[in-house]
């Protein structure tokens, strides 16, 4: 039995946007910053953000490489602000949530037949 996912479940989906969602909020926290520098950053970081949860478990690395470019550098660089590292540390922690719900195996649900395999094939009269 394979342990991947094949589908996501509507959970991780809503996690995956919300993380998108943060990403976009970045973008724009990056376009309203005073420097050219932390403009660039929180653009390229907030992009970063919104793809990190659709690429999460297809691309070995690659989602923390996104999630880390996506939060670091732009708190880095707007560490006196509260709300740019609030927006990281959410990030972390639905990220986890995603990564924790896409880690789980999926069991197969037992069949009745395969617990009583002596009445399988039988009708009750």
């Amino acid at each position: 039995m394979s342990t991947d996912r094949t589908t996501s479940s509507p959970s991780t989906r809503w996690i995956s946007a919300l993380v998108s969602l943060l990403g976009a909020f970045e973008v724009l926290m990056g376009l309203g910053s005073g420097s050219a520098l932390t403009r660039v950053v929180g653009v390229v970081g907030g992009l970063a953000l919104v793809a990190a949860p659709w690429v999460a478990g297809r691309v070995r690395g690659l989602t923390l490489a996104l999630l880390v470019v996506g939060t670091v550098p732009f708190a880095a660089l707007t560490v006196t602000s509260l709300v740019s590292p609030v927006l990281g540390i959410v990030a972390w922690v639905l990220m986890g949530l995603i990564h924790r719900d896409r880690n789980v195996p999926v069991l197969p649900v037992p069949s009745l037949d395969a617990r009583f395999p002596h009445q399988a094939g039988t009708a009750s009269t």
